[in-house]
């Protein structure tokens, strides 16, 4: 018996490209697309429970009134980008 697919459970959300965040160029598409909408690590910030974020921070990045990259990055951000694309290949194995 196969899993169910992701679309089952959320019919309304759109499975978004994966772009390379190793080099800049993805890096830069990746930030333009996480503009286009609100995503689950921004959901924390706009009800203000976030220590990261705040519901301003996100509003001025969505608005593209903050700049797309910066020169920091912190551990936790570097630990996610270098594990990201396992993270990917396990859940894709999972909605096989």
């Amino acid at each position: 018996m196969s899993s169910p697919q992701i679309s089952e459970y959320f019919p309304s959300c759109e499975v978004l490209p994966a772009h390379d965040v190793t080099t800049t160029e993805g890096r830069i598409a990746w930030l333009q697309q996480r503009r286009e909408g609100i995503g689950s690590s921004d959901c924390s910030a706009i009800l203000g429970l976030s220590k990261y974020a705040t519901p301003l921070s996100i509003w001025l990045d969505k608005t593209g009134q903050t700049p797309l990259l910066t020169d920091t990055e912190s551990e936790a951000m570097e630990w996610g980008t270098l594990l990201e694309p396992v993270i990917r290949e396990k859940a894709a194995e999972r909605d096989r």
